[in-house]
C-alpha cells in the first residue's frame, strides 16, 4: 500500500499522480504519513505553490513517523532544497530572522541540504549566536556546504567561543577536512 501511495503522490503532472493543488493541501493533513509523502512529492515535482507549506512544516513540532527514522520537518527541508537557492534562499533567510527555534533549526538544516555558499552567512551566525540545538544543526550544515565554510569556521575559533560551540566548530572543520582528504 505504501508503494502505491508513493506512486500516487510522486507521479509527474499529467500522469497518474495527484494534482499539485491536492498535494499542497495534503501537507496540512493530520495523517503524518500522508503529509510526509505530500512534502516529498512537492519537492520531487518542484511544485512552487507548495514552498510556503513546506516552510510552515519546518516550524511545527511534526511527530515522528512509525518507523522513527524521519519526520515531516526533515523531508520538508529536503524538499525545499530541491528548488535550489535561487527559488527559496531569500525566503529561508527571512524565515530564520523572524522564526521560532524550530523554524530556525529547519532553516539551517535546509541551507545545509542546499549546499550553497550563499547560505553560509546565516549558518555561521547560527553557530555563533543561536540556541545550542540550532547551532548543532548549523554546524552540520556548514560541513555540508563544504570547503568554503572552512575559513569562516576557523575565524569563529579565534573569537574564543564557549566550549560547547568550540566542539561544534571543530567537528564541522574535521568533517570538511576529512571529506577533502577522501576526495583527494
Amino acid at each position: 500500500m505504501i508503494n502505491q501511495f508513493n506512486a500516487l503522490v510522486s507521479s509527474s503532472e499529467g500522469g497518474e499522480g495527484l494534482p499539485d493543488a491536492v498535494l499542497v493541501e495534503l501537507i496540512k493533513s493530520e495523517n503524518a504519513l500522508a503529509s510526509w509523502y505530500a512534502c516529498k512529492a512537492i519537492g520531487s515535482r518542484r511544485i512552487e505553490a507548495g514552498i510556503d507549506g513546506l516552510l510552515s512544516v519546518l516550524e511545527t513540532d511534526a511527530p515522528l513517523l512509525d518507523d522513527h527514522e524521519t519526520d515531516r520537518r526533515l523531508i520538508a527541508a529536503w524538499s525545499l532544497a530541491k528548488f535550489g537557492f535561487d527559488k527559496v534562499g531569500a525566503k529561508l533567510i527571512g524565515a530564520y530572522d523572524s522564526g521560532n527555534e524550530l523554524l530556525r533549526l529547519g532553516v539551517v538544516d535546509t541551507l545545509g541540504e542546499l549546499r550553497d555558499e550563499r547560505g553560509l552567512k546565516t549558518v555561521i551566525f547560527a553557530i555563533q549566536n543561536d540556541d545550542y540545538k540550532v547551532a548543532l544543526w548549523a554546524a552540520l550544515s556548514a560541513a555540508k556546504i563544504g570547503r568554503v565554510a572552512l575559513q569562516p569556521l576557523k575565524e569563529l575559533l579565534t573569537l574564543n567561543p564557549s566550549s560547547d560551540r568550540k566542539i561544534l566548530i571543530q567537528d564541522a572543520i574535521e568533517k570538511i577536512e576529512g571529506a577533502k582528504q577522501s576526495t583527494a
